[in-house]
C-alpha cells in the first residue's frame, strides 16, 4: 500500500485504531475492579441496602426524581442507574463495578472525541484520552461504586458539549440542524445535572468553547460573552428544575464541623485547592480516600497551604496571560480546569467540611483541561521533532548532491 489513496485510507483508520488501543489498555488496567466488593463508604447505605433502587416501574422512577429523600443532595439519575443494575444483575458487586468501568471507558472515548473535534488533531486527542483513562487520580472515580454519579454526569456533560460544538459550527449555515443540536445539548445537560449538580458549570464551559471556536480569541471578552449568552438560556430550565427539587427534597448537610478559620484563611484554602490537584497529577503519590484539613489545635493553616495558594493564584494568572497572548489551547485547557474545579475547590469553605477539603474524584472532570494541554503540547513537540528530522535529511541530501 503505497499510493496516495492507500495512505489516505490508513490515515483514516489511524484515529479509530488508536482509540480502540487506548480503550483496551484502560479496560485491562481496571479489570481487577470487577472483583471488588461494596465498601462501607456510602456503598452500603446508597446502593446495597437502598430500597429505592429496587423498583424500576414508573412509580419507582417517579419516586427517585420527585420523592426520594435518602440523600442530602439531589442526583436521581445516578440512583436510576443503580436501579438498572439491580434489574439486570440483582446488584451483584462485580456487575455494578462493570457498569462503572463501562462508563469510564465511554467517558474516555468522549474525551477523545471532544478534543479531536475542538483541536482537529487526532494525536493530541489520543494523548489526552490516554492520560485521562489511565491516570492514577482517576482510580477513586472508577473503583468506588458510589462515585457512579461522577462517571455518569461526565458522560452527559461531554455529550452536551459535543452537541454544542456541532451547534456552534452549524448555526451560521444550517439553522435547522443547529436547533436540533442545541436541543440535544440541553437534554444531555439535564441528564448531567440530575446525575450530579457539579454539571452546573457547563454554560460557563460553553462560553470557553465559543471563544476558542472563534477565528481568534475575543479582544473584548465581556461583550463577546454577552453576545453568546442567548444560546445558553436553553440550559436554564434544567438548572431551575434541579434547584427546585434540591430545595424540596434535600436535607441540610450533615457536615459542618466548627473550625476557627477567618475569611482570609478560607480564601487560602480555596486557592490551595486550585493547585493541589495539579501537584497530585504531576506526582500521584500518597493518595487517599480524602484529604482532611489539618486540625491539630494550633491556630491558622500550615505554611505549605500558603505556598500552594500562591501557586493556585499563579495558575489563574497563567490562564489570564494565555488569553491575553492568544495562546488558544493553553487558555482553554487551564480555564476548563479552573472553571470545572471551582465548585469543589470552594465547597470546604462553604460547608466548613474538613472531610472533603479535597478528594481524587474531584479531579475527574477538571483533568480534561490539563490533559488537553498536554496532548496539544505533545503533538506540537512531536511534529516539530519530525520537521527537524526532515530538514536535517534535506540538508544532508543536498550536501551529498553538491559533493
Amino acid at each position: 500500500m503505497s499510493g496516495p489513496a492507500d495512505r489516505a485510507a490508513l490515515a483514516r483508520l489511524a484515529a479509530p485504531a488508536a482509540l480502540l488501543a487506548i480503550l483496551g489498555a484502560v479496560a485491562l488496567l481496571y479489570r481487577p475492579v470487577l472483583g471488588f466488593p461494596f465498601l462501607s463508604l456510602d456503598d452500603q447505605y446508597g446502593v446495597a441496602t437502598n430500597p429505592g433502587i429496587r423498583d424500576l416501574s414508573w412509580n419507582g422512577i417517579r419516586f427517585l426524581f420527585f420523592e426520594d429523600q435518602r440523600d442530602w443532595r439531589y442526583f436521581p439519575l445516578a440512583y436510576l442507574s443503580f436501579a438498572l443494575d439491580h434489574a439486570w444483575s440483582g446488584l451483584a458487586p462485580g456487575a455494578v463495578h462493570r457498569t462503572n468501568l463501562l462508563l469510564h471507558l465511554a467517558d474516555t472515548a468522549l474525551v477523545f472525541a471532544l478534543v479531536r473535534t475542538l483541536v482537529r488533531d487526532a494525536l493530541a486527542a489520543a494523548v489526552a484520552a490516554l492520560l485521562f483513562g489511565i491516570h492514577p487520580l482517576q482510580v477513586e472515580s472508577v473503583a468506588w461504586v458510589s462515585s457512579r454519579k461522577t462517571l455518569l454526569f461526565l458522560l452527559f456533560f461531554l455529550l452536551s458539549a459535543l452537541a454544542y460544538v456541532g451547534f456552534a459550527r452549524a448555526a451560521p449555515l444550517r439553522r435547522g440542524r443547529a436547533a436540533w443540536l442545541l436541543a440535544a445539548s440541553a437534554l444531555a445537560f439535564f441528564g448531567a445535572l440530575t446525575a450530579k449538580t457539579t454539571a452546573v458549570t457547563l454554560p460557563a464551559v460553553l462560553l470557553l468553547v465559543d471563544a476558542v471556536l472563534a477565528p481568534r480569541l475575543p479582544e473584548r471578552p465581556l461583550a463577546f460573552a454577552l453576545r453568546r449568552l442567548p444560546s445558553k438560556l436553553v440550559y436554564l430550565p434544567a438548572i431551575a428544575f434541579v434547584a427546585a427539587m434540591t430545595v424540596r427534597l434535600a436535607w441540610p448537610s450533615p457536615f459542618g464541623a466548627e473550625i476557627e478559620l477567618g475569611a482570609l484563611d478560607w480564601a487560602v484554602v480555596v486557592a490551595h485547592n486550585l493547585f493541589f490537584y495539579v501537584a497530585k497529577a504531576l506526582a500521584p503519590v500518597q493518595l487517599g480516600v480524602f484529604y482532611p484539613l489539618p486540625n491539630d489545635g494550633t491556630p491558622g493553616l500550615p505554611l505549605h497551604f500558603y505556598a500552594y495558594a500562591l501557586l493556585g493564584i499563579a495558575l489563574v494568572a497563567l490562564c489570564v496571560a494565555s488569553f491575553a497572548r492568544g495562546w488558544r489551547w493553553l487558555f482553554f485547557g487551564s480555564a476548563w480546569y479552573l472553571v470545572t474545579l471551582l465548585p469543589n475547590a470552594v465547597q470546604p469553605a462553604l460547608l466548613h467540611d474538613p472531610p472533603v477539603l479535597a478528594a481524587d474524584r474531584y479531579f475527574y472532570q477538571s483533568s480534561i483541561g490539563l490533559f488537553l494541554v498536554a496532548g496539544v503540547g505533545f503533538a506540537a513537540a512531536w511534529r516539530s521533532r519530525l520537521a527537524a528530522r526532515h530538514a536535517f535529511a534535506r540538508v544532508a541530501l543536498g550536501a551529498v548532491a553538491a559533493a
